[in-house]
C-alpha cells in the first residue's frame, strides 16, 4: 500500500528476473559437485536437486529454511577453513600465500578504473555492491519474510547485524580461501593439463 502500481511493478519484475538468475547459479553449483562425485548426468541432477529443493522447502516451510541456511553456513564456513589450512601447509605459510597472491596481481585493492566490465574494482565492488546489497536485503520476498517472522522491528534488526557479522565472516573465508586457490595453482594450469574437463570444476 506504501508504493504506487508502477513502482510494485518494476520491483516484482526485478525480483522475479533476479531470483531466476540467482536459482540457476545456486542450483547449478551443488549439481555440479554432484555430477562430478556421482557420475551421474549433469542434467538429470539439475533437474533433481531443483525438485528436491522446492519440495523440501514447500513442506518444511520458512523454519526449515532458516535451519537449512544455519546449517549451509556452517558447512561452508568449515570448508573455506579447510581449504586455506591445506593451503598453509602446502606453502608453510600464510605469507608466502599473499606474497604470491601479490606478485600475481591478486591484491589490487585501490583499482580506480572506471570501466564497469572490469572485475573487482574500486567502483564495480562499491557502486555494483550496492545495488546488490540494497536489492538483497531491501526488496527481496524471501529476505522480507524472514522480517516478518520476527516478533518485532528491534528483533528483526538484530537479526540483520548477527546477519552482517555472518556476512563479513563468510566473505573473508571467500577471498582468503581464493587466494590460496590462486597460489596452488599459479605455476599450472589444471585444465590444459587434462587434470579437470572444464575450467568451472577447479574448485
Amino acid at each position: 500500500m506504501r508504493y504506487t502500481k508502477i513502482v510494485r511493478y518494476i520491483g516484482t519484475s526485478s525480483f522475479i528476473i533476479q531470483t531466476v538468475l540467482y536459482t540457476g547459479i545456486v542450483i547449478y553449483a551443488p549439481a555440479l559437485a554432484l555430477n562430478q562425485v556421482t557420475g551421474f548426468d549433469l542434467w538429470g541432477v539439475l533437474v533433481g536437486t531443483g525438485l528436491i529443493c522446492t519440495l523440501y522447502c514447500t513442506l518444511g516451510g520458512l523454519k526449515a529454511v532458516v535451519w537449512t541456511d544455519v546449517f549451509q553456513m556452517t558447512v561452508m564456513i568449515i570448508g573455506f577453513i579447510a581449504v586455506i589450512i591445506r593451503g598453509v601447509v602446502i606453502h608453510g605459510s600464510f605469507t608466502q600465500i599473499l606474497n604470491i597472491s601479490y606478485h600475481g596481481g591478486r591484491l589490487n585493492f585501490w583499482d580506480f578504473d572506471p570501466s564497469p566490465v572490469r572485475r573487482h574494482t574500486f567502483w564495480t565492488i562499491v557502486v555494483g555492491g550496492t545495488f546488490v546489497w540494497t536489492a538483497i536485503y531491501g526488496i527481496n520476498q524471501s529476505q522480507v519474510q524472514r522480517y516478518l517472522s520476527c516478533r518485532s522491528q528491534f528483533e528483526a534488526k538484530l537479526a540483520l547485524y548477527f546477519n552482517l557479522v555472518g556476512l563479513w565472516i563468510i566473505a573473508i573465508c571467500a577471498v582468503f580461501t581464493g587466494l590460496t586457490m590462486y597460489a596452488v595453482y599459479h605455476q599450472c594450469d589444471p585444465l590444459t593439463q587434462k587434470k579437470v574437463k572444464a575450467s568451472d570444476q577447479v574448485s
